[in-house]
């Protein structure tokens, strides 16, 4: 069957889902009671999850192979949103923290600059954003016009 993509993408994550259903059951019911009956499925169960997995080793394959011309601007917005949650952990505040001085009843005030203020890590911030959308859009672009054959 043809499939663009983007329709393979959802396909790929409905399989995952469905194996990590049928990876809790066969955990949950591999070691039951000897009277429990439904030991007995669990070898289907697990015969499912190994078809579930050949069919989810093919769209990946097939989705990479066809992802190739975009894997740049994939790798790409990996980057930005690395360069988002970089910016987002800084601390922009100048601020002045008063001290206890060891072995004394004194107090000392240290205060703190910064050298990226809030300003530039709101508008660093902004450009990863909109860069990111920016390739959010051609990925997904490609993503409806490029199609790709699976088995049924």
């Amino acid at each position: 069957m043809k499939v663009s993509l983007k329709r393979a993408l959802r396909l790929k994550n409905k399989v995952a889902e469905i194996m990590t259903t049928l990876r809790s059951k066969i955990s949950a019911f591999n070691r039951v009671t000897e009277q429990n009956k439904f030991r007995d499925n669990v070898k289907t169960l697990y015969l499912d999850y190994m078809k579930a997995k050949k069919r989810l080793i093919e769209i990946k394959t097939k989705v990479s192979n066809a992802t190739e011309p975009i894997r740049e601007l994939i790798v790409e917005m990996g980057e930005h949103r690395d360069t988002l949650a970089m910016l987002g952990s800084i601390n922009t505040d100048d601020s002045t923290v008063t001290e206890d001085i060891s072995y004394s009843d004194k107090t000392r005030d240290i205060k703190y600059k910064v050298a990226l203020d809030y300003a530039f890590v709101e508008e660093q911030k902004s450009m990863a954003q909109d860069r990111i959308e920016e390739i959010q859009d051609a990925i997904d672009e490609h993503n409806s016009k490029t199609f790709i054959e699976l088995s049924d």
